[in-house]
């Protein structure tokens, strides 16, 4: 790069060997001979952009230009063409895998010459992909501003001497060139996997999977996951050859000497992680020529199914196919103010809030709630898949309360800056994320944390926030639907309410609401969500509608 590269921001170029950081994409090579080997399966629309290379005594604009075009079909040629227009040094330099950055659409594209010949391309940004994979949507307002400067050669054609590393793509070409590819770990007991959800090219994509799977998770959840894998164990092939259903992985010899126990769990990572791609049905993983069968598959816990609980008429209810069930009856809440229950799959624990200064826990066998802890104000419980009840005091916001049903209390701070009012918390399903709504003088903004934990799943400790939905403010209520998404209900200055689905690392999506709610719940996916208005009608989502299934409710929630 041209030292005049050092003092301008350049253009962000295209993706790249999204999610596997700047060592990894020397393994997995761009560019090169065809080798004699089963390519991975396109799980997506069909690779074959194109784009045409410099002509001929073009100007240094046009030259922009068809470097932009040649980025946007880059994964189907390895960026041979986009590298044609770069001069002969800049060209070897260059890496378009370090990040992508995403704009609406072409159209939206303003390219300007600026006094020192520099063309500088500005646009609306959407998002950015670093080169881990991990998409980060733009702030409201947000801009990408890139810029080249070009030279002639001694051939006396305009060539681009300086830019940044990386590409910029619109939203329909990151949408055929990258496919959402979630990544599998394990709990700091290894009883569960936990999702990581990551973006990688369709192209190769079962290499780009596990090979990030191998260098392990990202910096968000350091203490809430671990990895079977041991450290520097890589892809000897650099690619992944799937053959007939069955991905056949490779593994460096970093991986042998594992005990079984260990052996099994690499498999059961690799299978969850590739079996999620169609063309896969079955998973072998060898070090060398030496095959990894383990003998014993890690015990999986049978999951229960999510069970929605709620307050109606004054009693603790479930409803499942599409009846009601008394869980806890008057007689039995009699002298009390029960909102917001909260149970753990399987159905126990089962919590409540009475008023919102006690949280009550519900013994086995129909007797009286018992006190768990007492404050003058305590946010709504959520019941992890451990049974850890999570609660707050928004009078002690820097303090998360954690308490498990015998009334041991555990105490858990938040590090770093935190301004503004605490107004609830949600525990993702697999118990490795809390989610945090938080009322600033900005307005509202959610936080995701891990949620670190010894070997045994006790909560010890909270990991460094990770903001959420940039754009997207007025949140009235929260509810996780899976480990990696979360839905948002909000509310506009004209009371239009929205329900804004929103990934951990992706896109968020914006569906209708309904007039006058005030809480929202959902268990598996977005099938199952319910809203909760003021007024007490409770609906469910119906398709791209929501169908009214009662009255008289309010503050459903499902377990887990």
């Amino acid at each position: 790069m041209s030292s005049a590269s050092s003092t301008r921001k350049t253009l962000v170029a295209l993706l790249v060997c999204a999610a596997l950081g700047s060592s990894a994409c020397a393994q997995l090579p761009l560019y090169g001979e065809v080798q004699a080997a089963n390519p991975d399966l396109p799980t997506g629309p069909p690779l074959g952009q194109t784009a045409a290379g410099p002509a001929q005594d073009a100007s240094a604009e046009k030259i922009v230009q068809g470097f932009l075009r040649a980025c946007s079909a880059g994964y189907s040629d390895d960026f041979t063409v986009a590298r044609s227009f770069l001069g002969i040094a800049t060209a070897k330099q260059w890496q378009p895998d370090k990040q992508v950055r995403i704009f609406p659409s072409d159209s939206d594209l303003s390219i300007s010459r600026q006094q020192d010949g520099a063309f500088v391309v500005t646009v609306s940004a959407v998002a950015s992909v670093d080169s881990a994979g991990i998409y980060v949507e733009s702030g409201q307002g947000s801009k990408i501003s890139a810029s080249f400067s070009l030279a002639k050669g001694i051939d006396q054609q305009w060539r681009i001497a300086s830019l940044e590393d990386g590409i910029i793509l619109s939203e329909s070409a990151f949408s055929s060139a990258y496919a959402a590819s979630t990544l599998y770990f394990l709990s700091p007991d290894r009883q569960r996997l936990v999702p990581e959800l990551r973006w990688y090219p369709r192209r190769r994509q079962a290499a780009y999977m596990m090979q990030g799977l191998l260098e392990g998770p990202s910096a968000s959840l350091t203490g809430a996951v671990t990895t079977s894998f041991p450290t520097g164990t890589t892809l000897p092939l650099k690619t992944v050859n799937i053959s007939e259903g069955i991905a056949q992985v490779e593994l460096s010899s970093e991986a042998q000497g594992q005990d079984e126990a260990t052996r099994a769990n690499m498999y059961w990572q690799a299978e969850a992680t590739l079996r999620a791609l169609p063309a896969v049905s079955k998973v072998s993983l060898t070090i060398g020529d030496a095959p990894i069968e383990p003998a014993l598959m890690p015990a999986q816990t049978a999951s229960d199914p999510p069970l929605a609980v709620m307050i109606k008429e004054g009693q603790i209810v479930t409803r499942q196919d599409a009846k009601f069930s008394v869980l806890v009856g008057g007689e039995i809440l009699a002298g009390l103010s029960p909102n917001h229950p909260a149970v753990a799959p399987g159905g126990a624990p089962l919590v409540f809030l009475d008023a919102d200064s006690r949280l009550m826990i519900v013994p086995q066998g129909g007797r009286a709630p018992i006190v768990l802890m007492e404050a003058a104000q305590l946010l709504p419980p959520s019941v992890d898949s451990l049974g850890w009840i999570w609660t707050g005091n928004p009078a002690e916001d820097r303090i998360v309360k954690v308490v498990a049903s015998n009334g041991t209390q555990l105490s858990l701070p938040l590090g770093g800056a935190h301004d503004g009012k605490l107004l609830g918390l949600r525990v993702s399903p697999d118990g490795a994320r809390l989610a945090m709504l938080w009322e600033t003088n900005e307005g509202t903004r959610i936080d995701v944390h891990a949620v670190v934990r010894d070997t045994q799943g006790t909560p010890s400790g909270l990991g460094p926030p990770l903001r959420m939905g940039e754009a997207i403010t007025n949140v009235r209520a929260m509810t996780w639907i899976s480990g990696t998404n979360i839905a948002v209900l909000t509310s506009s200055p004209s009371e239009q309410m929205k329900v804004h689905i929103m990934e951990l690392s992706g896109p968020s999506r914006t569906l209708s609401a309904v007039k006058g709610a005030i809480s929202i719940a959902s268990s598996v996916d977005e099938r199952q969500l319910m809203l909760a208005t003021s007024d007490g009608q409770l609906f469910v989502r119906n398709g791209a509608n929501w169908r009214l299934v009662g009255d008289d409710v309010r503050d459903p929630q499902f377990s887990g």
